[in-house]
């Protein structure tokens, strides 16, 4: 049973490490914003070129998918805890218990 789980939970890594690289191929867009450039005085700002600015950005729905990407592979990753109770002995006349070791 024990063994199940751990070649489960290995297979959901591989699967999400796989789709992660496949996320690595993203598609971009393009932004331009175009500045037209004005001087103090107002004269033959037709002579002056405009200030172009191009961008790239990451298409919404690719980000979506990355993040669910992210949230995936942040829920493959597992970790094992033991659950320890100690109990305490104790001697009937309960002289000296505290030399005694606890029993785990």
């Amino acid at each position: 049973n024990v063994f199940r789980r751990l070649k489960r939970e290995k297979l959901k890594k591989i699967l999400a490490i796989e789709t992660a690289r496949a996320a690595v191929v993203t598609q971009w867009t393009k932004k331009v914003i175009v500045e037209k450039q004005t001087l103090a005085n107002d004269q033959d700002s037709s002579l002056l070129l405009p200030i172009v600015n191009v961008f790239r950005r990451l298409k919404r729905e690719k980000l979506k998918k990355i993040l669910a990407i992210e949230t995936a592979r942040a829920a493959v990753v597992t970790q094992w805890t033991k659950k320890v109770i100690v109990e305490k002995q104790t001697l009937a006349n309960d002289q000296d218990s505290s030399l005694l070791l606890p029993i785990v």
